[in-house]
This record gives structure tokens, sequence and C-alpha cells, in this order.
């Protein structure tokens, strides 16, 4: 039992398949009591149906990463469109909104001139600007600095400026 165990825990899917087709193999079964046969058919069931959960997750992160792709490769189609300024914000923030899978999504930009920091706040794709000076709350910061931060609690952050939010009415969640 000892030794069909570690086979069956070191084997992959298709081995295993290979294994119940296996004719010693098959032989060994037959000589197990009605509680060994149990467990390894649990065992056998829980190394499968790893197996699969393993499969599953690798062809996710192939799905994620072609998603990605495709949003960066419309974000330079984009990016070399003649397109009026509000649409182009806009078509950035449907790509970019769909590529992370994100409940929100903020778009900043630079503007030298006034220096100050631009952005588009965007849910279901409706607009919502604000612009804050080159210093001022965590974005300011973070084009002034030029440091990426990850702040999993931005009301306990020290360049977090909550009168910013007025505008959106919207609650930040941490990210676990």
């Amino acid at each position: 039992m000892a030794t069909i165990n570690k086979l069956i825990e070191s084997a992959t899917e298709t081995d295993l398949k290979s294994m119940l087709n296996n004719e010693e193999f098959s032989g060994q079964l037959n000589d197990l009591n009605p509680q060994e046969t149990k467990e390894l058919c649990a065992n056998l069931y829980n190394q499968l149906k790893e197996e699969k959960l393993k499969t599953l997750k690798r062809e996710q992160d192939t799905l994620k990463a072609q998603h990605k792709s495709k949003a960066l490769l419309e974000l330079v189609r984009i990016s070399n469109s003649d397109d009026p300024y509000d649409e182009v914000i806009t078509r950035i923030v449907r790509v970019g909104y769909t590529a992370v899978y994100a409940d929100r999504l903020t778009l900043y930009w630079l503007d030298p001139q006034s220096k100050s920091i631009k952005c588009a706040v965007c849910k279901d794709f409706g607009k919502s600007s604000l612009e804050l000076k080159l210093g001022q709350g965590i974005s300011g910061t973070v084009a002034t600095t030029g440091d990426i931060m990850n702040i999993q609690d931005v009301y306990e952050c020290e360049y977090f400026v909550s009168f910013s939010l007025q505008n959106i009415n919207y609650k930040f969640q941490s990210n676990p």
C-alpha cells in the first residue's frame, strides 16, 4: 500500500491514467483489503483533483496574460491616434479598467505648464476630474519623488488628502 501511495503522490494526471490501465498495477490493487482500497481511491481522487486544479490555474494565468497583452496593444493604438482628447482618455480608461479587473480606475498625467497632476477618475466610464499640485497627496508625492508607493490603507498614509474624495464619492478598500 505504501509503495502504491508513493507512486500516486509523485504521478502526473497522465501517469495516473496509465497506471490504472497497467495490468501489474491493477493486480496489486486486487490484493488490497476494502479499507486500503477506499484510502487508495481517496488518495487517487485527491491527486487527480490537485493536478486538474494546477492545470486550470495555468490556463487561467495564460488567459490573463493574453488579455493584458491585447490591452497593451490597444493602448499603443490609442496613443497613436488623432482622436479628440476626451475620447482618447475614455478609450484608455476602458482598456485599463478591463485589463486589470479593477472596480475603479484613475488616469493621472503631469501637466508641466501648471505644475500639477491632473486625473480623470472613471467609474463605469463616467468621468470626474481632479487636479493636485505636485507634492500634494499620494499621487502628487509620487509624481514629485518618482518613488513607487504600495499602500495597504490610504486612510493611514501621511500623504493622503481626503478633501479630494468629495468630488468622487468613493471609499477606498485595502488589498490583502
